[in-house]
């Protein structure tokens, strides 16, 4: 079962007209999604230069595939050089979530994780990590369908020091709180973050005393979409194709007749032309038993891509069918294949600018993740 993460953020700078000195960013791939939150020594420009200086760093070694704690050890020896120096230095934390569940998160001076499940919030229990004179809090959690993952910025933990708390709000502040409002239900998971921050404020009597960040991350069961387009340019590998896409779970959509025939046959289901040449601009629709939908190929996939980014009009076009599965995926996976298209129509789909598959998939691909989507492209 693929956990997808919600991410929803609220910040407030510690003077309102100034740049807020916390970054957070998360990257989704595969396997995870990670969450970076750099809390800037200071507030203002300064700190908001050095918490992006090290939230890119940060990226940079996941998108490369580095460990969390490597990376922790490389950018705390970093800390460890400059404390004290006139140079940009930041306080961070990064949450790594598994696709299952799967949950760590390491941090440097930084306040303590929260666990919000449906009956209970509570304050993940921390090891420490020593690197040189550095100590790093680790934290693993099992997170299921749910489940929330709260990180936050020193701004909240220590709201209201000097304004009638002694400590301040502190995590289990936070922690008593929530567990306060969960008894009663008295909270919304979308404006959650934006509760925090907006206690944390009226802690500090409306003048935080520093930069105030949240961040929630939401599991809840992902919306997989499947998209099988192109068969293989060795007919060997036909059984192979249609066994790696019928296995994969999730919501399953062929586009291309090519396609939908080599599926069918491999299936031994019938083909069903269910429309064709209704007009010049939509095209055929098919249906295969066990596939939800079934779609022409090239003309489709450019007419998704054309249309992505405008609210989608009513209609029984295919075309309109696969933009609703898009927009309420949470992560697609395109298989295709890799055999050329001969077919008599390709100059006249050249003349019309219609893109071939192995240049239209990447194109609606990157319009998907700059929606947020997870976004897989598999070749055979």
């Amino acid at each position: 079962m693929y956990l997808h993460s919600d991410i929803y953020i609220s910040q407030q700078p510690k003077h309102r007209m100034n740049v807020c000195g916390d970054v957070i960013e998360f990257y989704r791939d595969s396997y995870a999604t990670t969450i970076v939150l750099c809390d800037g020594l200071g507030s203002g420009i300064k700190a908001n230069i050095a918490a992006n200086l090290y939230t890119a760093r940060i990226l940079e070694l996941v998108k490369r595939r580095v460990s969390l704690r490597e990376i922790f050890r490389t950018l705390v020896n970093t800390m460890n050089k400059i404390w004290g120096k006139d140079m940009p230095f930041s306080m961070f934390m990064v949450a790594r979530i598994l696709s299952n569940g799967e949950t760590s998160v390491l941090s440097y001076e930084m306040p303590t994780p929260i666990a919000m499940q449906k009956s209970s919030v509570s304050i993940l229990p921390v090891r420490t990590i020593t690197i040189g004179k550095a100590l790093i809090s680790e934290t693993n959690c099992s997170l299921r369908n749910g489940d929330s993952l709260l990180l936050f910025s020193d701004g909240i933990t220590m709201a209201g020091i000097g304004k009638g708390m002694v400590n301040g709000w502190t995590e289990e502040g936070i922690e008593r709180f929530f567990n306060d409002r969960i008894i009663h239900q008295d909270f919304s998971i979308e404006h959650l973050s934006e509760t925090i921050l907006d206690k944390a404020v009226a802690y500090c009597k409306k003048e935080p005393t520093d930069d105030c960040s949240v961040v929630l991350a939401h599991l809840r069961n992902g919306i997989i979409i499947n998209i099988l387009s192109g068969p293989p340019s060795n007919k060997d590998m036909d059984k192979q194709l249609i066994d790696n896409f019928l296995s994969k779970e999730g919501i399953k959509i062929i586009c291309g007749g090519a396609t939908a025939k080599l599926a069918a046959r491999e299936m031994k289901k019938s083909i069903i032309v269910q429309t064709q040449d209704l007009d010049e601009i939509t095209p055929p629709k098919y249906k295969i038993e066990g596939i939800n939908l079934v779609t022409e190929g090239v003309v489709t996939l450019n007419q998704v891509y054309n249309l992505i980014d405008d609210p989608i009009p009513d209609g029984s076009s295919p075309v309109f069918e696969l933009l609703h599965f898009l927009n309420n995926a949470d992560r697609v996976n395109f298989i295709t294949g890799d055999a050329r298209n001969v077919d008599a129509k390709q100059l006249v789909f050249k003349q019309k600018g219609i893109l071939q598959r192995n240049k239209i998939i990447p194109l609606i691909a990157k319009k998907l993740e700059e929606k947020g989507k997870l976004v897989n492209i598999e070749g055979i």
